[in-house]
This record gives C-alpha cells, sequence and structure tokens, in this order.
C-alpha cells in the first residue's frame, strides 16, 4: 500500500483551503454566471398572489434587486435563499432571490427587465409578461369583455368633508368610507391624514354596514372625526392613508424553477395563503379656508371659534386681606382649544395676581389663578368675559361670569 508523508497531508489540506476560499471569498478573476428570472405563475387572478424568483447560478455574492415599483403589482422582497454542494470535487453554489407579487389589476401586465450587480458585473434578466383575470371571470370571460378591472375596484378608501368652505379654526366634519368586495383581508389600521394647514383629531372608533353598489356587494366601514385648519386660502387635503395586510391566496401550483426544500410542510406553507401590505390612499379634497371678520371683532377676543360653554369658579370666599384665593376658569366646545386665549384677572388696586396655569384635558381648557385681596373694600370676584366667534351666525358673541360675593 502507497504511504503519504505528513507533508504530502499538508498540501492537500493547502489545496482544499484555497478551493474553499476561491469559492467562498473575495476572487480578482472574472467569471461568467447564469442569471434567470421566473414566476410561480404566468396567469393569475386578481387578488390572488405570484412568487417572483430571481436565481444566480456560479456565485452567492450578488446584490438584490430593489421592487419598490412595479407598475399593476404590489411587491414585497420575502428574501434570499441560497445553495452549495460539492459532488466529486466539483463545486456549485447560487442565491435565490424571492419575491411575492399581487396585481392590482386585470389584463396584460409585465414584470419587466431587471438588472443586477453580480461580483462587479451588471446582468439583466428577461421580462416576463403576466396575464390577470377577475376572480369572477374565466379567461374566455375575460377577453371577450375586453375590459379592465382594477384591485380599486375591490378595494378603496373615500374621503370627504362636510363642507367646502369655512373660517379659519372652525371645526369640520370628516368621513371616511372603506369599501371591500369580494376580498380578504386582516390587521387594518385606522386611516391617518398629514396634518399640514391643519389639526386633525384621530379616528377612535368605526360603524359597519354593508350596501349593493352598482350591482356589487360591498362591506363597508365608516370612519368619522374632525379637522380644524389652521391657515386661510385654499387647502389640498390628503390624502387620507389606511395601512392592511391583504389575505393573498397563491393561485400557482407548481413553478418552472427547483424549490430548495421539497417537504409537504414547507411547500404548504410557501403555497397557502399569505399576508401582503397593502397602503390604501383616497383623493385630496379641497377646503376653501376664510379669515374671521374684522368687523365687531372684541378687544378681548380669545381667539376660539365655534360654541363654547364659559365657567368661573373661585374659594374661598370668606377670607381676609392678604389670603389666597384659587381662581377656575373652564372652557369647553367644540372648538379648537389650544388656539384660545384664556381670560384671565389682571393686577390691580383690589387684587394681588399670581401667574395662572392652564391645562387642557378631555375637551376642556382649565385656568387656575392664586389671587389675593389687597384691602378691605374687595367684596367679590370681578366679572370675567370671555368672546369667541360663532361660524354658525357669523358673529362675535361674548359672554360673562364671575361676580362671587
Amino acid at each position: 500500500m502507497k504511504q503519504y508523508s505528513k507533508r504530502h497531508y499538508f498540501e492537500n489540506f493547502i489545496l482544499s483551503i484555497f478551493i474553499f476560499f476561491c469559492y467562498f471569498g473575495q476572487v480578482s478573476e472574472a467569471r461568467d454566471y447564469t442569471v434567470r428570472a421566473d414566476v410561480s405563475t404566468r396567469s393569475a387572478v386578481l387578488g390572488s398572489s405570484l412568487e417572483f424568483f430571481i436565481t444566480v447560478e456560479g456565485t452567492q455574492d450578488a446584490d438584490a434587486p430593489a421592487l419598490s415599483e412595479i407598475d399593476g403589482f404590489q411587491t414585497r422582497y420575502v428574501g434570499p435563499s441560497r445553495q452549495f454542494s460539492m459532488v466529486n470535487g466539483n463545486i456549485s453554489n447560487s442565491i435565490n432571490f424571492r419575491y411575492v407579487l399581487v396585481p392590482t389589476r386585470t389584463g396584460d401586465l409585465e414584470i419587466p427587465a431587471l438588472t443586477l450587480n453580480v461580483n462587479g458585473q451588471g446582468y439583466t434578466t428577461q421580462a416576463i409578461p403576466i396575464k390577470v383575470f377577475d376572480s369572477s371571470q374565466t379567461a374566455l370571460d375575460d377577453a371577450k369583455e375586453n375590459t379592465q378591472k382594477t384591485l380599486a375596484d375591490k378595494l378603496s378608501l373615500v374621503f370627504s368633508l362636510s363642507q367646502d368652505t369655512v373660517y379659519l379654526h372652525q371645526r369640520v366634519p370628516v368621513k371616511v368610507m372603506f369599501l371591500k368586495s369580494d376580498l380578504d383581508i386582516a390587521d387594518p389600521h385606522y386611516p391617518t391624514l398629514e396634518e399640514k394647514g391643519i389639526v386633525f383629531e384621530p379616528f377612535t372608533e368605526h360603524k359597519m354596514d354593508a350596501q349593493v353598489i352598482k350591482g356589487t356587494m360591498f362591506d363597508i366601514v365608516e370612519f368619522d372625526s374632525y379637522l380644524f385648519p389652521t391657515r386661510t386660502g385654499e387647502l389640498e387635503i390628503g390624502p387620507m392613508v389606511m395601512d392592511l395586510n391583504l389575505i393573498a391566496k397563491n393561485t400557482s401550483q407548481q413553478g418552472s424553477y427547483d424549490r430548495p426544500f421539497s417537504d409537504d410542510f414547507f411547500n404548504n406553507f410557501i403555497n397557502g395563503p399569505r399576508k401582503v401590505p397593502v397602503q390604501l390612499k383616497s383623493k385630496q379634497v379641497t377646503l376653501k379656508v376664510m379669515d374671521l371678520p374684522e368687523e365687531g371683532r372684541p378687544e378681548n377676543f380669545s381667539g376660539g371659534v365655534g360654541q363654547f360653554r364659559f365657567n368661573v369658579a373661585a374659594s374661598p370666599l370668606n377670607v381676609r386681606v392678604g389670603d389666597p384665593i384659587t381662581l377656575k376658569i373652564e372652557v369647553a366646545g367644540n372648538g379648537l382649544l389650544h388656539a384660545i386665549t384664556m381670560p384671565e384677572l389682571k393686577e390691580s388696586d383690589d387684587f394681588k395676581v399670581y401667574d395662572p396655569v392652564v391645562r387642557e384635558e378631555n375637551g376642556v381648557k382649565y385656568l387656575e389663578q392664586v389671587i389675593i385681596p389687597k384691602n378691605t373694600d374687595v367684596k367679590n370676584i370681578p366679572m370675567i368675559a370671555f368672546s369667541y366667534f360663532d361660524p354658525s351666525v357669523a358673529k362675535y358673541q361674548t359672554v360673562q361670569d364671575g361676580g362671587m360675593a
């Protein structure tokens, strides 16, 4: 039997290490790689999903191309999978980038050619045509009707205001309707609105209904709230945005690619329904905002716009000269409270006053102020006035309270 020296074993070990790093390290020698794109199915129904793969053979050092926007599809990157094998001294490796695509309209769509970087070299995949049908139609029906449906026909967000012309800081009722037909969803969020030129009260409640619209049954969720314009002029408000997950059903059976695993559990997991993030956006609405009139504006105008309740209280009332009295003022109503300047008692011959403390809580604005009577001639707390603008009659209003003895 042939004997091998320690040196011979050492040389083989070094050779193995060299081969390993040639395939897994950064090798400067340029190589040719194979790059291909494939899909699990080339036909799908609206609201379903399909799998899109890009496979690079000959290396695992490649960058996943971004699919942030493909016309006609919602896209989500799932992640890479890597494969390595060594058979009879032949080493092969590859990387597979996996995406989930959800069609957003019917018709003839296309996954465009994509370019990716492989070890400093650019490779471009082939474009792939996809035929998308409405879930209630067969391919033949769709071809005959020659009509195009979109995901928006089954899933939409409608944003409206109760008025199109208002005053500055006036409360404006907001209504948002979420409509869904023949689709399964999960994890819906309350609609949100960018506060640009407005203050928006977030949605906290909703009500549900069902309605037939143009022959199609829709599930409807209605959200109601308010906004307050904070500047004058013509405002473009919106869009209203709502995030949710679409339960997309994978209509494919077996793709033309090799799956890295073949056990039934994993295949069922891959092919089963999956959550695909979808962001719905409504149309913008226009709101004309007028400034408050100068005519009739009181000098003590608080900045309040709406209808308000005004209350003044003080305690204790049986005091001596120099004893502190706590003055409490409350303003509540349907206006923008943080735009209101609260009335307060000013320093006078009868009272020494301290800086007030102001706070808002549960739709009420409070002011507390410590006042101290200076002489025995003080018999009561002065009347305190509150002025605001009532948009329902387009006039300034002044109310008074106080005068406690």
